[in-house]
């Protein structure tokens, strides 16, 4: 039985009308380690919805499979669905936490933002044959998408046209992998395993 300050709406809201009178205990038994794991499901999801589309950008033809609706719609998603998580879950996660987590969504709007300019740079490039040649060299190779190949590509595209949207993207993409590690060590250090 609740106090009557006490009392519960739907599932997951406890409202309390006098704190000063009242008790809770909240025993979160495996719910913190769930909200763990939820979040790095959530990231890596993320970075693997946004690495598949930066490689796709990165071979011929991937900035017209880009312009589809549906394709940026799930850009969106990923990238959106951390920040909800986060939110919904804010109970779980430290103060320090919980701003690297919203640091980390706002560098991954930047790269979604960025990720236009660079389609766009490409597409508008004055120098259609030196990009089909920097394509060329990514054409059907398994790539391993990271910042160093990311940095690589920027600066071909960056000699075969001068626009300052190629090296805007390497730097953002270079900052989102390294917030997305501090997250994951920081992660690594709460987790509990079992081996």
């Amino acid at each position: 039985m609740l106090d009557k300050n006490i009392s519960v709406e739907g599932d997951d809201n406890i409202i309390v009308s006098n704190v000063k009178d009242s008790t809770i205990n909240i025993s979160l038994s495996g719910d913190k380690l769930k909200a763990i794991k939820g979040l790095y499901d959530i990231i890596v999801n993320e970075v693997t919805v946004v690495d598949t589309y930066v490689v796709c950008i990165l071979n011929r033809g991937g900035i017209s499979w880009y312009g589809v609706g549906k394709n940026r719609v799930e850009l969106y998603e990923s990238v959106e669905s951390v920040n909800k998580y986060i939110n919904q879950n804010r109970f779980f996660f430290s103060d320090d936490f919980y701003v690297e987590v919203t640091h980390y969504y706002t560098l991954a709007k930047e790269l979604r933002s960025a990720l236009d300019c660079l389609v766009e740079a490409i597409a508008t490039a004055d120098n259609q044959d030196a990009i089909t040649n920097i394509y060329n060299i990514t054409y059907e190779q398994d790539i391993h998408c990271c910042a160093s190949f990311v940095r690589e590509m920027m600066n071909a595209f960056s000699k075969a046209d001068n626009h300052p949207a190629y090296n805007a993207f390497a730097e953002v993409y270079e900052q989102h992998e390294l917030q997305r590690e501090k997250i994951f060590a920081a992660i690594n250090n709460k987790r509990e395993t079992a081996i």
